[in-house]
């Protein structure tokens, strides 16, 4: 999901717009009249007129809203479809074949994951695939390096996200950390990944 444009703004403009939609909509034009000269004194113009169409757009979606009789919905800029990849992983009591030479993780994701994603995707139209990380490494560190979170890095080849781009995460996974990867590059991942991984086994 990519964030309301109101919702990056610093503390002092988000009150700013904050106080804008409430004059608005109690219809107090003197009121919207006031913070309009204020905004533009304090704010100039250009920056003003910005605050004020941002506090409309979202006076526009309350009413929208009321009209369609709808309240439980978040309005953002842009919504994206993305399928997440959940319990990604290994059961403790699971016996793994001592012929096995690959990480079963690692061949479960590659070889079996990935191959329905990319159906799926064909199908459906999703750009991303994410996870979240259960990742127990203390997150409260910076200079920590979260173990898990560096394995799929590295090895299922999943990033951090954009700055502009939020998860929507369920209390379930609190105090995981959330990755995404681009649905179009899995082929080109999963072909990098194996040429990797056959050099270092060698």
């Amino acid at each position: 999901m990519e964030e309301d444009s109101a919702e990056k703004l610093p503390e002092d403009k988000q009150n700013f717009v904050d106080t804008v939609v409430e004059s608005i909509l109690k219809n107090d034009t003197n009121t919207e009249k006031n913070l309009y000269e204020y905004g533009c004194e304090y704010y100039a113009y250009e920056e003003c007129d910005h605050l004020f169409e941002i506090a409309k757009n979202r006076v526009h979606s309350k009413n929208e809203s009321k009209v369609i009789g709808q309240f439980n919905t978040i309005k953002v800029h842009k919504c994206i479809p993305a399928i997440e990849v959940a319990h990604l992983c290994k059961n403790e009591s699971f016996p793994v074949p001592q012929e096995l030479d690959i990480p079963i993780g690692f061949g479960v994701f590659w070889e079996i994951i990935v191959p329905l994603v990319i159906d799926a995707a064909e199908m459906v139209g999703c750009k991303y695939v994410y996870l979240f990380a259960a990742d127990r490494t203390d997150g409260q560190r910076e200079d920590i390096d979260r173990k898990l979170v560096s394995y799929y890095k590295n090895h299922f080849k999943f990033t951090e996200c954009k700055e502009t781009v939020k998860f929507i995460k369920p209390e379930y996974d609190n105090y995981c950390y959330g990755l995404i990867q681009e649905v179009a590059e899995l082929k080109t991942n999963r072909e990098a990944i194996w040429t990797e991984f056959s050099d270092i086994s060698m």
